[in-house]
């Protein structure tokens, strides 16, 4: 069994679309949040301290969160 066949169907699907909606990120975005990624990355593999915020301000997510 490939790993594939382990995730749930749903589950499998959300992943998708969540990759599918990466699409819709702004060019613009997409160079800031390259930069905070690497940032982080940098940090991380220098072992420092990362401290990340993150605010969401969408009722259902902040929910889960």
């Amino acid at each position: 069994m490939n790993a594939k066949e382990k995730i749930h169907p749903k589950l499998a699907k959300y992943c998708a679309d969540a990759v599918n909606s990466f699409n819709d990120i702004s060019d613009e975005r997409k160079i800031i949040l390259n930069d905070l990624a690497s940032y982080t990355l940098n940090s991380i593999k220098s072992q420092e301290v990362v401290n990340l915020n993150f605010i969401c301000t969408h009722n259902s997510r902040r929910s889960h969160m």
